[in-house]
């Protein structure tokens, strides 16, 4: 829940900052929400996944023999 607050507040003042009646003039121009759309839901997913398939292996050598001793 505090983290849900936190988000929030770091939220709001971006919010504060829309122009709410240019949001009704997106469809004359769509090329920004187009291209908002397209990195958001086909570029972001991938790229992150390969980032970390690229990183995972890594930290699961480290899994095998930890830097410290665990009694």
């Amino acid at each position: 829940m505090p983290i849900a607050i936190l988000m929030w507040l770091m939220m709001i003042p971006m919010m504060m900052k829309v122009d709410f009646l240019a949001v009704r003039r997106v469809g004359e121009r769509p090329m920004g929400l187009v291209v908002t759309l397209f990195v958001n839901w086909l570029v972001k997913p991938f790229s992150i996944a390969f980032a970390c398939m690229s990183v995972l292996p890594l930290s699961l050598c480290c899994l095998d023999h930890p830097p410290f001793d665990v009694e």
